[in-house]
């Protein structure tokens, strides 16, 4: 079926819906090292979203991308809204209450700190899908029109590795067997 998201794990490449063939094990853009982008085993992770409940239980993260804004549902029925770069397409948060936004139209992560204050970290034409792995600090994010995965340090927010997959990622998840990729035009779900 076009339009089905394939899944992808550890960033392998199925030939077709009924047999894969691995194009080997993705290779660090950075240093050259493989396996780089799989994701360590028993980690706290987190997948991207276009609403998530706040860690600090001040309300619901929600995007509005209309008004280019993330808005914090709080339980008071008001909101506070933060503006962030153009098109927000997914949130992820750490723990501690940090939020990363993927701001498509900008090519940027926008961090929001627990005290509302906003980073933006620039990544690549049309970041959307996001996922994050806390205990390592990296921030996984999948580039829709340059078809890749780029693992970001959560603290420096420095590119640590780039994998390039076949077609536009929408979204990614962390598992332990690796990196799920869901692409866009894919015929069916992959799980191994």
């Amino acid at each position: 079926m076009v339009g089905t998201p394939r899944v992808i794990l550890p960033i392998c490449i199925l030939a077709s819906a009924v047999s894969a063939a691995s194009v080997g094990e993705p290779v660090c853009a950075v240093n050259k090292e493989p396996g780089v982008c799989t994701a360590p085993k028993n980690t706290y992770t987190s997948t991207g979203a276009p609403s998530l409940v706040d860690p600090l239980g001040r309300g619901v993260w929600v995007i509005d991308e209309e008004n280019d804004e993330v808005a914090l549902m709080l339980p008071s029925g008001t909101s506070r809204r933060i503006a962030v770069g153009r098109w927000p397409q997914q949130l992820v948060a750490t723990s501690g209450g940090r939020v990363f936004v993927s701001c498509r139209q900008d090519g940027r992560i926008d961090v929001i700190e627990p005290d509302f204050k906003v980073t933006k970290v620039q990544v690549g034409d049309e970041p959307r899908a996001l996922a994050l792995d806390e205990l390592s600090g990296r921030l996984y994010v999948g580039l829709v029109t340059a078809k890749g995965v780029v693992a970001l340090d959560t603290k420096t927010f420095q590119p640590l590795a780039r994998t390039d997959v076949p077609d536009m990622p929408t979204s990614i998840a962390l598992t332990s067997a690796g990196l799920a990729v869901a692409l866009f035009h894919a015929g069916s779900y992959f799980l191994r």
